[in-house]
């Protein structure tokens, strides 16, 4: 297999762990406030990411600090935004303004990681984008919680966008260590500003709480940052946006919620999307040039 189909293969994983939190955030948000959940979700990652590197002895110079922490205040202002959304915003419409970073993230890849604007990406990114509108069913008229939404969706692009810059083979585990901190202190201290946090868990919310922290951030993010930048964020994102096909099945599947016919045509347009641009690029062909000249090489010429 080689290194841009595992990175396919290895981001779908991510998508698929991603959509899954959905299900399992439902539970916990019963059981704790929601800033406080996001700090203990990042704190244990980074404990446990950052007790590895230790064990690794990896260094952590000046300019894995800076990336570090951008690409971690990029990822919090996306919760931020989107927290500050939800309050006036319904969660259809939501998810579908979220969705939007599907479309931002190749423009904004274009001038941060020098990649290139592929029209198959942009009409992809249009035909996912229509998709989560048919899943996520977005009513109700524009309002100032929806441009809030729209900055995290912007927030979330910025942060694919800058993990294909950054991102340097050898030096994934630093990166992901020092932005799951910052989101942790970030997170933390908005909880305690805003929120009255408790710390009483049951133990079925113990379980989710550690699937959220090894599976769904400390794992997802560290293979995010070795993977993602060898199949690029524009096709990543629209793989990303797939998780809303795995939230709505894992909805209708576990949590026993109802769906329209509309769901099932989201999907399918979500998933054609991803199919659509995952496609083999067309080679082109070699260029034919006269045919060679029997008599050239009796006269020694080349």
């Amino acid at each position: 297999m080689n290194e841009r189909r595992k990175a396919f293969a290895y981001v779908i994983a991510i998508t698929v762990i991603y959509g899954s939190t959905f299900v399992v955030l439902k539970g916990l948000l019963r059981e704790l406030s929601p800033w406080l959940l996001v700090a203990l979700r990042f704190g244990a990652a980074a404990l446990l990411l950052g007790g590895w590197a230790l064990v690794k002895r990896v260094s952590f110079d000046a300019a894995t600090w800076r990336r570090g922490t951008l690409l971690g205040l990029v990822l919090t202002a996306g919760y931020v935004l989107q927290t500050l959304g939800l309050q006036t915003t319904g969660a259809g419409k939501s998810a579908f303004i979220t969705a939007l970073y599907v479309v931002f993230t190749p423009l904004a890849a274009a001038p941060i990681a020098g990649t290139r604007l592929r029209a198959r990406e942009l009409v992809a990114a249009v035909v996912a984008l229509g998709g989560v509108y048919l899943l996520a069913d977005p009513r109700g008229p524009l309002g100032v919680g929806d441009l809030f939404t729209l900055g995290c969706a912007a927030s979330f692009a910025l942060h694919l966008a800058l993990i294909d810059r950054y991102a340097e083979e050898g030096r994934e585990l630093q990166l992901t260590v020092v932005q799951l901190s910052v989101v942790t202190v970030v997170s933390l201290g908005v909880s305690l500003l805003t929120e009255t946090p408790s710390l009483v868990l049951s133990w079925s919310g113990l379980g989710r709480l550690a699937y959220l922290s090894l599976a769904a951030t400390a794992f997802v993010v560290l293979m995010q940052m070795r993977w993602q930048p060898k199949l690029g964020a524009a096709p990543a994102a629209l793989v990303y946006v797939g998780e809303a096909v795995v939230a709505w099945l894992g909805g209708m599947l576990v949590l026993g919620e109802g769906f329209r016919w509309t769901g099932y045509l989201g999907a399918g347009l979500i998933a054609a999307a991803v199919l659509f641009s995952a496609l083999p690029r067309r080679k082109p062909l070699p260029e034919i040039g006269p045919p060679p000249d029997p008599g050239a090489a009796r006269r020694g010429e080349p």
